[in-house]
């Protein structure tokens, strides 16, 4: 896995500020939300019932 420069160094200089750049990133946007919000509510589900 790649890592960024910025994030190494913060984990040997600053623990608790890598920590914290590892959760915005893990909580981040990248990509969109899933279609179907949980089990039973997608579109072919809906359909079955």
């Amino acid at each position: 896995m790649k890592v960024s420069p910025a994030l190494l160094e913060n984990s040997l200089s600053e623990p608790m500020k890598a920590i914290a750049m590892v959760n915005v990133f893990s909580h981040s946007m990248l990509a969109p939300p899933p279609s179907a919000l949980g089990p039973g509510t997608g579109c072919t589900a809906a359909r079955a019932r």
